[in-house]
């Protein structure tokens, strides 16, 4: 039996969200207290823009019209372990090896968009994640030579039963797609807006530092000469505002960004942003294009879609391989301090939802704590996570469709133009004390 999701907002009450089965988003729940068909670990806010994943369709996608592009397969809840993140029905030792010991059981979750399509299927104790490139993405998976694959293998904590550590995946060639082994078939993104009681806040809070440790461990470990190309998501965008604005709506206004509804969000970001704000953001993106001296090794797109919790505290799988790239560390902290802000700053708004808004800063927190202050330059810091809510807002429209938030968002993203991204990394919001 599959369920189909529809569009969410704001004002849909948790108890009238149409969402896939409470057992797919079990993680983190305490033993004993689900039940198969409640919605306490249902989304509070979940918004079609959220759920594009930036742009790669890492969480589940809802055509704007309510046209449902994604099933799932119902599983009824499974109690969590003590102390743990995962459902005892969703749990797997992930060792360090990615290749395949068994073969690959029935299809849990199917989502994706235009530019990445996910399937996630069982495999032995836990679970397969199979992605591969839309329909409409004109740039392969970057190549993952062995040489990458050992050097970021020597930098990733020792995987072992019941230790906290943040693997990166970089996922093995099959089929036209790249397989992951992964102890959940839900993903942080998933979770992050679900209604969490503080014990399980905690236990993401600590997933989050732990992706923050992983993360400076690539960027200090993994020789920049491995990784050729520059940062593919600013590439995007710089070449969407390079494209002269079109009065008619063009399905290939440009081989980077070819929906039909990308014609429509220019001509409104230049009335909501003006000529100047977009060049200054081109001018962010061109930056990111040339090499500079501190350049580091980039695991790209880091975002809560590609972040698979595991059994214990603090342990999970970062999916990564698909947009390897040099450039400054700023950007692969800054991509993920951007989606944070981005659901504080134009999801969580209204007083109602000023906890799960701290909930997301404090998460913010965490993972900051964990990459440790490295020198990192916090104005590339903001503008990384500008570029971060632009380019979602882009991609959204290129590779899902419209939606009715693209003005809160291009007003969400003029103050972090004006201010250099300050609102997504100031201390007043993302430090303690």
């Amino acid at each position: 039996m599959t369920r189909t999701r529809r569009d969410h907002t704001p004002t849909d009450p948790p108890g009238e969200q149409d969402v896939a089965p409470s057992g797919e988003n079990a993680a983190l729940a305490p033993l004993g207290e689900r039940a198969a068909g409640s919605w306490a670990n249902r989304p509070v806010v979940a918004t079609p823009v959220q759920h594009a994943g930036d742009p790669s369709g890492q969480h589940a996608v809802a055509s704007p019209a309510g046209r449902a592009v994604v099933s799932s397969g119902e599983r009824a809840a499974a109690p969590a372990a003590e102390g743990g993140v995962l459902p005892r029905g969703e749990r797997a030792a992930v060792s360090g090896g990615e290749s395949a010991a068994v073969a690959p059981g029935e299809v849990v979750d199917e989502f994706g968009t235009g530019f990445l399509r996910t399937r996630v299927r069982r495999y032995g104790r836990g679970f397969l994640w199979e992605r591969s490139a839309g329909e409409l993405r004109r740039e392969p998976f970057s190549p993952v030579s062995d040489e990458v694959r050992a050097a970021v293998a020597a930098v990733a904590p020792e995987p072992a039963p019941g230790v906290a550590g943040v693997l990166p995946v970089l996922g093995v060639p099959q089929d036209g797609a790249r397989r992951y082994p992964a102890g959940a078939a839900r993903s942080v993104g998933h979770l992050l807006l679900s209604a969490l009681d503080a014990r399980q806040r905690g236990l993401l809070h600590h997933l989050l530092y732990e992706v923050g440790r992983t993360v400076r461990r690539v960027h200090e470990g993994v020789p920049v000469r491995l990784a050729a190309g520059r940062p593919r998501g600013a590439a995007r965008l710089a070449s969407w505002l390079r494209t002269p604005p079109s009065p008619e709506p063009s399905p290939t206004l440009s081989p980077d960004a070819p929906h039909e509804h990308l014609p429509n969000l220019r001509a409104l970001a230049v009335r909501r942003l003006g000529p100047a704000r977009l060049a200054r953001v081109l001018g962010w993106c061109d930056e990111l294009a040339v090499g500079r001296d501190g350049d580091v090794f980039l695991l790209g797109g880091v975002g809560s879609g590609a972040l698979v919790p595991g059994a214990a505290p603090g342990a999970g799988v970062l999916l990564a391989g698909e947009e390897l790239a040099r450039g400054p560390a700023a950007y692969d902290v800054g991509w993920l301090l951007g989606e944070l802000a981005e659901f504080r700053l134009v999801h969580l708004t209204r007083p109602e939802h000023a906890d799960l808004a701290e909930h997301c800063a404090e998460a913010a927190r965490s993972f900051l704590r964990g990459y440790g202050d490295h020198r990192t330059d916090p104005v590339a810091l903001g503008r990384a996570a500008a570029l971060r809510v632009f380019t979602h807002a882009h991609d959204y429209a290129a590779y899902v469709g419209w939606t009715d938030e693209f003005p809160a968002y291009l007003d969400c993203i003029a103050e972090l133009i004006d201010t250099d991204g300050t609102a997504a990394v100031r201390p007043t919001t993302l430090e303690t004390g």
